[in-house]
C-alpha cells in the first residue's frame, strides 16, 4: 500500500500538459497593461471594468482554446459572456488555472493543466472589433460611423 502513492504521483505528472505558449504569451502581454493590483475593478463578480474576461478571450483566440463558463460565485464578463475568472480549456475540456489570485494580483500562471474540467461549459472566444482610441467613447465612435452611413452615396449600376 505504501508504494501506490508514489506511482500515482508519477503518473499524474507524466500526463500534465503545459499551457500553450500562444496563450501564455498573450496573457503576459495583456497583463502588463494594467496596475499590479486589479482589486479596485475585479473584486466584485461580473464587474464589466475588470479586464480579465478580455484577457482570457484574447488568449483563447490566439491559442485555439476556450474559456470555462460560469455565472455564479466569482466570475468575470468576457466578450463571449460570463466566464470563470482564471480558466482556459481546450476542446477536450483539459483546463488551466491561468491567474493566481484573480480577484487581486492576477499573476499569470503558465504552468501545467489542472486536469479535465467537467463542471463548466466550454465557451468559445469571440473576435472583438476595433477599440475606440483613448479618450473616445463607444458612443462617439458610433456617431462617426452613423454619419458615414448617412452621408454615403450609393450608385446603382445596371448590367
Amino acid at each position: 500500500m505504501r508504494f501506490i502513492l508514489p506511482i500515482l504521483l508519477v503518473a499524474s505528472v507524466a500526463n500534465a500538459q503545459s499551457l500553450p505558449s500562444a496563450a501564455c504569451d498573450t496573457l503576459r502581454a495583456e497583463r502588463i497593461k494594467y496596475p499590479s493590483s486589479l482589486s479596485p475593478v475585479c473584486s466584485m463578480a461580473g464587474d464589466v471594468r475588470c479586464p480579465l474576461g478580455d484577457m482570457l478571450n484574447k488568449a483563447a483566440l490566439k491559442a485555439n482554446l476556450g474559456m470555462g463558463g460560469k455565472s455564479d460565485g466569482y466570475f468575470v464578463t468576457s466578450p463571449a459572456g460570463k466566464v470563470a475568472a482564471d480558466i482556459l480549456m481546450d476542446s477536450t475540456k483539459t483546463g488551466w488555472d491561468v491567474f493566481r489570485d484573480a480577484e487581486n494580483k492576477a499573476e499569470v500562471n503558465c504552468g501545467n493543466s489542472i486536469g479535465k474540467i467537467t463542471n463548466r461549459p466550454f465557451v468559445y472566444p469571440v473576435p472583438v472589433g476595433p477599440v475606440p482610441p483613448p479618450g473616445e467613447t463607444c458612443e462617439q465612435q458610433k456617431a462617426k460611423l452613423q454619419y458615414q452611413i448617412d452621408n454615403a452615396k450609393c450608385v446603382i449600376v445596371w448590367p
